[in-house]
């Protein structure tokens, strides 16, 4: 097997504010929030987050027709798709549970960049080992930290994917531009989330965290990337296909 870890993506500037002593398993951010916020937006995300964690822990796993209508609704589009391929960066995906659909070659490495340490930390519930068990086998580096601020260096990822995230997010147009950066020449930008076109939206957390501006300017990104003329875009799916 290949030495390569998720730590050689990483930019040597961000090296000394990362906790690496788990990896390649784990990586955490050392600080304790993203730089540069104002107070009120950290407070309002935060607590937002905290809200979150306690429906991932306590409520989403008792709801086994959500997970399964889930996979069922991943399974459709993965076939329509084809296979994640390559090293892959998945902000904001929690468990890892694209996994299942990910075509590894020897060496690659499937990367979860997502600030919800305790779930990395508590593991799979139950149902989610019996339905996405053999996704959780496979190997993957969960690194802790925001989207908005990612430390890996200028085109490592051959697949970036944020899948209903954005609207968890601070600043969704930092963070879509934090992925391009990270993006292959080649690669992949998959976005799965309600974010729409001029005007539009990125669901109800979205119209709480961000005022209307900050909103739009995250769609617009998004249908400037949409527009670009390298754009393999699946027309029954939310998700966005661009090589950049």
């Amino acid at each position: 097997m290949s030495e390569r870890t998720v730590i050689s993506l990483f930019r040597a500037e961000e090296l000394p504010r990362y906790d690496s002593s788990r990896a390649p398993a784990l990586v955490r951010l050392l600080d304790e929030r993203l730089p540069g916020v104002d107070d009120g937006l950290w407070r309002h995300w935060d607590a937002y987050q905290g809200e979150f964690l306690v429906w991932t822990r306590e409520k989403a796993p008792a709801n086994r027709a959500y997970i399964e209508e889930s996979f069922a609704r991943m399974e459709e589009l993965f076939r329509h798709r084809g296979p994640l391929e390559g090293d892959i960066l998945d902000v904001g995906g929690g468990l890892g549970l694209f996994r299942r659909w990910w075509k590894a070659d020897e060496g690659s490495l499937f990367v979860v960049h997502d600030p919800g340490l305790e779930r990395f930390l508590t593991g799979p519930p139950l149902l989610y080992r019996e339905v996405y068990g053999e996704a959780l086998e496979r190997p993957m580096s969960f690194v802790a930290g925001f989207g908005e601020e990612l430390p890996y260096r200028d085109r490592s990822f051959d697949e970036f994917v944020c899948a209903a995230a954005l609207d968890h997010v601070m600043e969704p147009g930092r963070v879509l531009g934090e992925g391009l950066r990270c993006l292959k020449p080649g690669g992949v930008f998959a976005v799965y989330d309600v974010l729409q076109g001029e005007g539009g939206d990125v669901g109800d957390i979205g119209r709480e965290l961000h005022d209307e501006g900050a909103t739009r300017r995250g769609a617009r990104l998004l249908d400037q990337v949409g527009e670009a003329p390298h754009v393999r875009a699946e027309g029954h799916s939310p998700f966005l296909h661009v090589g950049a």
